[in-house]
């Protein structure tokens, strides 16, 4: 049997465009992947400096810088919470 050209050529097309758009959102993946691990790892950072800044306790005490401050900190543990709740999930899947 022989398949016409103006089937094979369609279906050959239509691979090679299902391959660039795999390949492409693969790329786009890896590219966000990593792009919330560094915000994760500043995230821990600002979180030790934060903490490191305040090892008096200082600002903590303090009633008008004392509110702020937990805000700020509550903000920070939320989002490393999230995190780490995402990349959990992602190990399991794996």
């Amino acid at each position: 049997m022989f398949i016409s050209l103006w089937v094979l050529i369609p279906v050959i097309i239509f691979i090679i465009a299902v391959i660039w758009a795999i390949t492409n959102v693969y790329m786009k993946l890896l590219y966000h992947e990593e792009y919330m691990l560094n915000v994760q790892n500043r995230l821990a950072r600002i979180l030790a400096h934060v903490t490191a800044i305040d090892k008096s306790e200082a600002f903590e005490t303090d009633d008008e810088v004392g509110i702020i401050w937990a805000e700020i900190k509550s903000a920070v543990l939320q989002i490393e919470q999230y995190m780490m709740t995402k990349i959990k999930r992602e190990k399991k899947k794996e």
